[in-house]
This record gives C-alpha cells, structure tokens and sequence, in this order.
C-alpha cells in the first residue's frame, strides 16, 4: 500500500476553502478533466458567508461559549498536527486568496483503462491561488514531509518544469503495492500539485497544468461540450463543480470487466439499468447576504431500468395538495409518488431479468392483494392519485403535539388525494374491523365530512382522518385536519399555493411541473435546531426517568452553551425552499434558504 499519511491533510488543506466559484480554473484546466469543483476567490467566500443569515447568527454575543469552544478546538488540532508534521494547517489555510480548485484528470488514451498492474489513468491535482503567500506557503507546506522523509518513508527530490521550481515527493518503497508520486510548486502565484501513480507519473501532466494557467492549452474544460451545456457554466452563482459521469462510469466498469470483477451476467444487469446512460453531474451554488441557492443536476440519456423506475413513481407533474395547506404552515412537503406504476415498472424489470422469478412473485402478490373485503391494488394503491404531502402546523393543544414539542407544540398532517374515496373507506373500515381498532375509533362531522378518531399509543390525542370523494387526510392535530377540510371545501383561505414561498418555488423551475417542493419557515427551523441541542445541553435522556425525574446523562454530550431559541427571530426571515424536478432527461435539485 502506498505510503502518504499526509494525503488527507494535504488535500484537506486545500480543499477546505470550496465554496463560491465561477470563471477560475475551469479556463486552465484542459479538456481531459473528468472532475472540477472551484472557487473562485475564498475571500469573497468568506465575507459572502459573514454577511448571510448564518454567519451573522454564528457571530452573536449568545454563541461566544460556542466561538470559544470551537477556537481552542481548532488550537488544539493545530498544534498537534504541528507537533506531528511541523505545520499548522489552519495557517495555510490563511494564505489563500483568490481562486481555489480540486481536479480529477485523464492522462491516458481514451480506450485505455488501466495498466497492467491495475493503475487507473487518472491524476489528482489542486490549484490554489496564493498571491504574494508563495513563498510562505511553500515554506510551510514543504515540512509536510519532513518526518516521513526522516522515517524514510518518502523520498523527495526537485525538477524544473515551466520554468517552476517543483518538489517530487515519492515513496521510498520500490515494493510499495502501486506507488504513487506528487508534483507541487507555485506558478505566478498559484500552488499546483498533481499525484499519479508512480507507473504512470510524467512531467507532462504538470506541465499542461502551467500551460493552461498560461492560457496555453488548445481546449480547456469550459469549452468542452459536456461542461458548456451544464448548469456550471449557465447557473448564475458562485460554486461551479462538474463531472464527465459516463466516462468515469465507462473507465470503472472497463476495469472491472479486465480485473475479472465483472463477469456478463454482471454487464447485463449493469447495462439494463443503464447506467452507461449516465451522462455529467453540475453543481453552481452562492451564499451572500441576500441568502444562499445550491443547484444541482444529473443527466442522462436513453430509457434503462433505473431511469424507467425514477419517472414512473416520482415522474413530475402539478402537485394539488398545497391547494389544502394553510399558508402558515411551519413546513410542508408535497411530492409525487406513484405505487402502482412503480410496481408494475418493477414487475416489467423481472420479467426481463429474471422470468422465472418474475412468475413466483407476482403470485405472491396477486395472494397479498387479495384481501377479506377488499382488494388492496385496486380499492388502495391503484385508486390513490400519485401525490402525498405532509405538514407541520403550530396547535395550541399539547396532547395533539408531536412527542418532544409539547412545550412549543407542533403537529403533523397527511395528505393523499385519490380518485375514489368510498373504495378507500371500505378498505380503511375493513382493516380497522380486523384489528378490532373499530371498537374504540370514534367517529363525527364537520363540514358534512365524516371524521374519525382512532385511539393510538404514543399520540395523546389519537390519529384524526377524514375521506372525501378525492381526498385522505390525517393527523395527529383534530385543527389541523379541520384547517384542510375548509379550504378543500372552496373556501376563500390563504394557503401554500398561493403563499409568495410557493410562487418562489415554482418559478426556480421556470413553470416545468415538479417531483417535489417543500419549504420550510427558516427561523422556525433554527428555532427548532437550537431547542433540540437545549435538550441535548441538559443531559436530559428524552423519554426517561430515574425516580420520576427526568434521567441525564453523567457526561455533557455539548461542550458549550446553547443560546436561546428565540434568537432565531432576530437573523432569520421567510422560507428555505427545495425543488425536486426527476424527468427523462435526468435529475434537478434546487434549494435556497437565508
């Protein structure tokens, strides 16, 4: 095994920073890149962070046991890794400014996967921009190595490549099982280091990373066509990541096939889920005063297994339940999920696959599905619409509270449209009647909606639901559920759809039908955070008592104070919100907050 026991710190050094990019190293780094995640200036990233929501949080007075804390924590890791490596690596981290990279890069011929002695073509490099800290950087950086080379572990040694003085750290084990070799110096002012394996190790490939830094390389990474039609370069932010997924896929899956890993049998599962379908991941996020935004996308091309299975329970479409939701909601999440497409997807799959098996199972099934009294796939799974959604509501009644909210009580609803509320009753009515539940369930009106109670351990007010001719709602809040039923009668109330969160939310995907939104009122979830780590602060075992009072633990699980919840209300305001859109094209993930 190759010996570098500095390597995490060394790529932790570097890649701590990672978080605001755009326009950096994307334009040096060459076309063969298959990774990047950037940043285009850390300073920009830090003060960006400092003026948001969190960073002016973090900073006031009722977290300064929390700003001590973490401060001797950081001394303390400092100091040790200076003992053990003669650097502190927080005082690296200091000398950075300007842009910041990590990169995964090929270095061989396209149809060649790997060596013989299984080495994977690929190198590993960082840039980061240093300014005027050159010097010091590599002063500090160059002890790194010092005591390994005096253990006789590394070698190191010196070149001159581009005209930069370069440092060659390689192993002193010429048995070592695939030994690697590192590169690193400054150019103009950039630290560049890139590790390959020593069986493939060429001055070239840190070269063409000066060259590119020179504007000297013909196609650079922004050019290419994968990364040019990605959000990384057409997503306004300021973190830019991309990666080449199929070729990585493809390389992995080359070598595993010549490694004996993969045999056909394995191949055709692989290729039936199409996963050579696979095309690039890009990520662009921000974070400034005015809030924070992190975009996210996955494509694919072609109809493999898993794509096939993805649209079929979660493929997009107009989300009606937020209709039903009051706007004052403490969160809600509305997304799509079709069973009984997802099931018979999966039946298609295995009789594909494994016939034989496919047989036996849907037996099984059909056996499972037929119930006393009703039919579970056509009265239940087949008759819901595709949708269900959840929400949290503030109730004044504490029994009606999710457990570990009573003091600030908060409760939770369900909600499944359907298309046919009477088949679904029966079935309801069935099972409670075979459980003998129907014996204690209670049952009245409101609205000229039949609504049930049914008596549950743990929820002190039992499990409340109610059936319309479209519509399941339940809930552990009887408020909560009368909420719903008003506006699913018409009437003229404020809810999630029409709530400037929802309008937000939909515009993120310029009005393309969704998988999935969800929100969240920011300084209620803060709130939420700090009571929980209030809990955690007091040693109080949640649920337990010694002699009827509360049990504690001995130790203090949180070794600082935890400020007052309330303070959540003075830095957060409106909503954090998220995007699902999964369609044949790929996956989108959107999500802003404070």
């Amino acid at each position: 095994m190759t010996r570098f026991p500095n390597l995490a710190l060394t790529l932790a050094c570097a890649a701590l920073p990672l978080a605001p990019a755009h326009a950096g190293f994307e334009e040096a780094l060459p076309a063969e890149t298959l990774a990047y995640l950037g940043v285009d200036d850390v300073t920009v990233l830090k003060e960006g962070f400092q003026a948001s929501a969190w960073g002016r949080f973090l900073k006031d007075q009722a977290f300064q046991s929390f700003q001590d804390w973490l401060s001797s924590e950081m001394a303390d890791l400092g100091a040790q890794a200076k003992e053990e490596t003669g650097t502190d690596p927080f005082e690296l981290l200091k000398l950075v400014e300007g842009p910041a990279g990590v990169f995964l890069l090929d270095v061989a011929d396209p149809d060649r996967t790997s060596l013989d002695g299984g080495e994977v073509p690929v190198a590993i490099g960082v840039l980061l921009g240093l300014g005027e800290n050159g010097d010091a950087f590599l002063d500090k950086f160059d002890t790194l190595w010092q005591a390994e080379v005096d253990d006789g572990n590394v070698l190191l040694g010196s070149e001159e490549i581009a005209g930069v003085e370069v440092t060659l750290v390689t192993d002193a084990d010429e048995n070592a099982d695939n030994p690697m070799e590192m590169r690193y110096g400054v150019k103009d002012g950039t630290f560049v280091l890139t590790m390959i394996s020593a069986a493939l190790a060429d001055r070239a490939f840190f070269e063409s990373i000066c060259a590119g830094l020179d504007g000297l390389v013909e196609e650079t990474l922004d050019q290419t066509d994968g990364y040019a039609a990605s959000i990384a370069a057409q997503g306004a932010g300021t973190v830019r990541g991309f990666a080449n997924v199929r070729e990585i896929v493809r390389r992995a899956v080359a070598s595993a096939e010549k490694e004996g890993r993969m045999g056909p049998d394995e191949r055709k599962l692989f290729d039936s889920f199409g996963f050579a379908d696979l095309g690039t991941a890009a990520l662009v996020a921000d974070v400034a005063s005015g809030g924070s935004r992190t975009d996210f996308e996955l494509t694919w091309s072609g109809q493999g297994h898993l794509a096939e299975m993805l649209q079929s329970v979660f493929g997009p479409a107009e989300l009606v339940t937020p209709r039903y939701v009051p706007a004052d909601s403490v969160s809600m999440t509305a997304f799509r999920f079709d069973l009984g497409k997802g099931i018979d997807a999966a039946m298609r799959i295995m009789r594909e696959l494994e016939p034989d098996d496919a047989a036996e199972a849907e037996a099984m099934m059909e056996m499972f599905f037929e119930q006393d009294g009703f039919n579970v796939r056509t009265d239940v799974i087949d008759n819901l619409a595709g949708e269900v959604s959840f929400f949290q509501a503030k109730v004044e009644d504490e029994l009606e509270a999710l457990p570990g909210t009573e003091e600030d009580p908060v409760s939770v609803a369900i909600l499944l449209p359907m298309t046919d509320g009477t088949k679904l009753e029966v079935a309801i009515d069935t099972l409670l009647r075979q459980t003998g539940m129907h014996a204690t369930r209670r049952r009245d009106e409101f609205q000229g909606v039949a609504v049930f109670n049914v008596p549950f351990p743990l929820f002190g007010s039992g499990i409340h639901y109610a059936i319309t001719n479209d519509l399941l709602t339940l809930s552990l809040s009887r408020s909560m559920l009368e909420d719903v039923l008003r506006r699913h009668g018409g009437g003229d109330l404020p809810t999630v759809a029409t709530s400037d969160a929802w309008v937000e939310a939909t515009e993120l995907l310029d009005g393309r039908a969704p998988t999935s939104i969800g929100f969240q009122d920011a300084a209620e979830s803060v709130k939420g955070m700090l009571e929980a780590l209030n809990v955690l602060a007091s040693g109080e075992i949640p649920g337990v008592s010694v002699g009827g009072a509360p049990a504690r633990r001995p130790d203090r699980p949180i070794p600082f104070d935890v400020p007052d919840p309330e303070l959540a209300y003075d830095y957060f305001e409106g909503t954090s919100v998220s995007v699902l859109r999964i369609h044949e094209s790929g996956v989108r993930i959107i999500m802003t907050g404070p």
